[in-house]
């Protein structure tokens, strides 16, 4: 994305190419009440909310974040404990973080509840970012694109907005903000009651209101304006909105089940998340550690997007969970032959900034890495390793989640408006399902372009390895684990044996050979099954009813909790984190009709 190009005029942020200031010379906070705030008669409409309401708020136009920092610290104020605000807002140009911060500073009224929109605030890119405001009990979803393009990524059947936030820059110098396509589409988001307000009382944007549902008035504007508008969408078309008192069941407890679990029971579902095996701890369930890292693509499709978008949500949602479980060590991936050697070129051609990764020489890779290396690569800074045992416990460790083991399910039907799962002779009924079984869904329902697929791993030591500060990847990959010992890997075969074998031990050397040659002791090693699909990415959504979170292969790390978001959006109809492009390209049925 191209970034805001700014002026700084008598301390206030002045954008070139729209020729306009981002909001009233110092008088950004009250400039957000009086117009956004009173114009939409939020804290009156927040005080008599219904229990377990989810609010939406959609903004044209996130500039410096100073409305939403306003419309948060107002929220709080009101204190809904059993509610929640989603506020959805759409930038074309966002502002370099470090003038976001130089705003922030000057505004000391919303200062202190800015540190966190500061610490989590997402790398300019393309696409749908989350920040998760749980205290608050509150979630920005900051899109970044073309303002039609995101509305038109939001199904109309997914959720309706209370209330919209018009603010970009006047309709003469950004009229593609305010154009017939634009309103027409927040008509489409909008339902009986849904509300409006915006500072510009120009004829263009009356015209396109009157022309899509909207009633209006023109009342005295902010500070020196004359006039500003408000108002409310006038069709009856019925509130599509969920609320957060419903039951959600959810079977398997891998890493898709219990990253779903920890986003529904935060926001105040009750889940119940049933898993087969005796004990969490078993380790049939997890691996040593796991390593996050991103596997980028060069092009421009619903791969790459995937990738990219996963691993920035991923190293996020861990880096919420921490130490000891979540070690953000940075990850190494070497530059190893020629075709590495293509793709590195093109992707650091594409990414001139060093936000996501940076290059890095065979000298500096063994300084950051701490064995002596002979090739140089691809730094990603914000990678690491997960101690899964660990994150997976941690994850729900909250009292809206019931963990059922030992308990094998043997049937889901639909009763009504609820869904009844069976096991062990006992019945359970739930608002909602999810299946996060992995290979063995097919046994509850029929799924079509799943594979079952063995992976070895290996628990090596060796003295100059105890040095090892990051996990490097070439053809294989090694990593620091747990007990002060290194993990290799993996393989990838069809054999259905859970027994370890010597010959993949060996294979997984074999495959490390570019990062060290030195003679390693392998004293013990992982085997387990991961489902896979021919086109490398997941089964993720609604499919006749019931959610599904399958088919991440051995990118479950990266690619589970971002998509367990996505069923989470769907769930309690928040604005979707998943594009269209991307809802096509792992929609569970795509393979349905494909030999």
């Amino acid at each position: 994305m191209e970034e805001a190009e700014l002026d700084w005029i008598s301390g206030d942020p002045f954008s070139k190419t729209y020729q306009d200031f981002y909001f009233s010379k110092n008088k950004a906070i009250s400039e957000c009440n009086f117009i956004y705030l009173e114009g939409n008669q939020l804290l009156k409409r927040w005080s008599n909310l219904e229990r377990d309401y989810v609010f939406n708020i959609g903004e044209l136009g996130f500039g410096t974040g100073i409305n939403f920092l306003v419309t948060l610290q107002k929220w709080k104020e009101i204190k809904t404990p059993t509610n929640w605000l989603n506020y959805f807002s759409i930038e074309k140009n966002p502002i370099p973080f470090e003038d976001l911060l130089k705003v922030y500073k000057k505004y000391k009224d919303v200062y202190k509840i800015s540190i966190p929109l500061i610490d989590k605030f997402p790398i300019n890119c393309r696409g749908f970012h989350r920040i998760d405001f749980p205290k608050e009990r509150a979630s920005l979803t900051l899109a970044y694109g073309e303002v039609s393009e995101c509305l038109k990524n939001i199904k109309v059947k997914d959720l309706s907005f209370d209330a919209w936030f018009l603010d970009g820059f006047s309709p003469q110098k950004n009229p593609e903000i305010w154009n017939d396509e634009v309103f027409n589409l927040i008509a489409d988001l909008s339902c009986e009651g849904s509300s409006f307000s915006t500072f510009s009382s120009a004829k263009i944007v009356k015209d396109n209101l009157k022309k899509n549902n909207f009633s209006f008035s023109k009342p005295k504007g902010f500070s020196n304006k004359r006039h500003m508008l408000k108002g409310k969408y006038i069709s009856y078309k019925k509130i599509n909105k969920s609320t957060l008192n419903k039951r959600i069941g959810i079977i398997g407890a891998g890493i898709s089940g219990c990253s779903l679990a920890n986003l529904l029971s935060t926001k105040g579902y009750r889940v119940s998340l049933f898993e087969k095996e005796e004990d969490l701890n078993s380790k049939s369930l997890f691996n040593t550690s796991l390593v996050l890292y991103p596997r980028l693509s060069v092009g421009n499709d619903a791969y790459a997007e995937y990738c990219l978008q996963s691993y920035l949500f991923s190293t996020k949602f861990f880096e919420e969970i921490g130490k000891p479980f979540w070690n953000k060590t940075g990850v190494l991936l070497l530059d190893f032959n020629q075709q590495t050697k293509k793709r590195f070129k093109t992707l650091i051609s594409l990414r001139k900034d060093s936000r996501i990764f940076r290059k890095v020489t065979a000298s500096e890779a063994s300084k950051l890495s701490g064995i002596k290396l002979k090739k140089g690569g691809l730094f990603f800074p914000d990678a690491g390793w997960l101690d899964l045992k660990g994150v997976c416990s941690f994850m729900l460790e909250d009292p809206n989640v019931n963990l059922v083991l030992n308990n094998r399910i043997n049937s889901i039907k639909k009763e009504k408006r609820e869904y009844e799962i069976t096991s062990n002779n006992s019945k359970y009924r739930f608002d909602h399902i999810c299946l996060c079984t992995s290979f063995e869904t097919d046994q509850l329902l029929a799924v079509k372009g799943l594979s079952k697929k063995r992976g070895q791993t290996s628990v090596v030591e060796n003295k100059i390895l105890d040095d090892l500060k990051i996990p490097i990847c070439a053809n294989g990959y090694l990593s620091p684990s747990l007990k002060n010992t290194n993990v290799i890997g993996s393989t990838y075969s069809k054999v259905k044996n859970k027994n370890l074998s010597v010959k993949e031990h060996e294979e997984n050397v074999k495959k490390i050979k570019d990062i060290t040659t030195s003679k390693l002791n392998i004293v013990s090693g992982h085997v387990g099954f991961r489902a896979t699909t021919k086109d490398h990415l997941p089964l993720v959504g609604n499919a006749n009813g019931i959610f599904l979170n399958i088919g991440h292969g051995s990118r479950g790390s990266t690619s589970a909790p971002f998509s367990s978001q996505f069923i989470s959006d769907l769930i309690s109809k928040s604005p979707p984190i998943f594009s269209s492009k991307l809802r096509k390209a792992v929609n569970p049925e795509r393979f349905k009709f494909k030999d």
